[in-house]
């Protein structure tokens, strides 16, 4: 059966546009020279360049350039905003490679901009939560104690550059933590147009595939060494480990375990659904052909042996296709997994050296 062409206008208004706020910073820099990396790179450089401001104002520039941690504030908004920029145009090709394969047609925009919010779904409660741990640090008393971080000498440096990083960080968690998870669970409920595995559609999805590597290198390695750098000042410090390090270790953690597991679960469970599919139809089909009662004409039932023979072929072919989406999926755990271990070990040993 011919699949009906999609409206041009089939898509609802809502659905094409894209969501302000979260994208705020991608509409910016969308055009500027040397996007996205030179925006990133410049804003963590600004977002540096006013925590020298707010030291200068309290005489202590020297203490916020001792300070080993207070660095990670401006690298890991800069990783934040450069994984905001690569976000849609990744969706975008991802978009324009499945929207031909659906069963239900829909637009390559229309399916890009339904992406774009779904990853950034959770942005607000993401940057709530941050935003709390921001205020939290702000609120606590000043300790003037060398070998202590800079923030914890002057908590009200969270506030003004803070709040910057709470955006930026606050975009790229929703979207490396539960963003491709959401948008990865609502793709793996489309039905795909029969063929899909036999027609090399696993290669439509490595987008989806890019978006793992890209989140993976600019939020989940970055949190990684934030988190790690510091439990280890907290600990060099001397000073008992409070219990807002703890929680906001703890969140990083948190945060880390559905970057790479969920989105793949939900991607193989499509794979493994078009697959179940396939077959389903392709034995159909071998049912139909087999059934060669009232075929009177050679030619006729000659060209039923030759599909039945093609179709023994494509069972073979489809029965075995692996329904995984990322073939280096072993590099991935075992970086998680080192991952997982070192803080693991930081924390440990932080809490036997600090707590017991």
């Amino acid at each position: 059966m011919a699949v009906t062409a999609a409206p041009k206008n089939a898509s609802p208004r809502t659905n094409t546009r894209r969501p302000r706020v979260p994208w705020l910073w991608v509409e910016i820099t969308r055009k500027a020279p040397g996007a996205p990396l030179l925006p990133a790179i410049l804003l963590g450089l600004g977002v540096y360049g006013l925590s020298l401001l707010y030291a200068a104002w309290y005489h202590d520039v020297t203490g916020l350039l001792r300070d080993p941690f207070w660095p990670f504030i401006p690298a890991l908004t800069a990783t934040g905003a450069l994984t905001m920029a690569l976000t849609p145009p990744a969706v975008a090709r991802l978009s324009a490679n499945m929207a031909p394969w659906l069963a239900e047609p829909r637009s390559a925009a229309s399916l890009a901009r339904e992406s774009e919010r779904l990853v950034a779904r959770i942005f607000w409660p993401i940057v709530a939560l941050r935003l709390a741990g921001q205020v939290a640090y702000t609120l606590l008393p000043p300790a003037d104690v060398t070998g202590l971080p800079f923030s914890n000498r002057h908590p009200l440096i969270n506030l003004l550059p803070g709040i910057v990083f709470v955006y930026f960080f606050g975009g790229s968690a929703a979207i490396g933590t539960f963003g491709l998870g959401i948008l990865a669970r609502h793709l793996s409920r489309m039905e795909l147009k029969r063929g899909f595995i036999l027609g090399d559609g696993k290669a439509t999805l490595q987008p989806f595939n890019q978006m793992l590597w890209m989140v993976w290198g600019t939020f989940a390695l970055p949190v990684v060494a934030g988190s790690a750098l510091a439990l280890r000042v907290a600990s060099a410090s001397g000073e008992p480990l409070r219990m807002v390090d703890l929680l906001s270790t703890g969140i990083a953690l948190f945060l880390l375990v559905p970057t790479i597991v969920g989105p793949q679960l939900w991607m193989n469970r499509l794979l493994a659904k078009a697959k179940a599919r396939e077959l389903r139809s392709l034995r159909e089909e071998m049912k139909v052909t087999a059934d060669t009662s009232g075929l009177t004409e050679p030619s006729e039932l000659l060209r039923r042996i030759v599909r039945q023979q093609q179709l023994v072929h494509d069972i073979q072919q489809v029965q075995s296709f692996t329904p995984t989406l990322v073939d280096v999926r072993l590099v991935l755990q075992i970086g998680t997994s080192a991952s997982a271990s070192l803080l693991g070990t930081v924390l440990l040993r932080t809490i036997v050296d600090r707590i017991i």
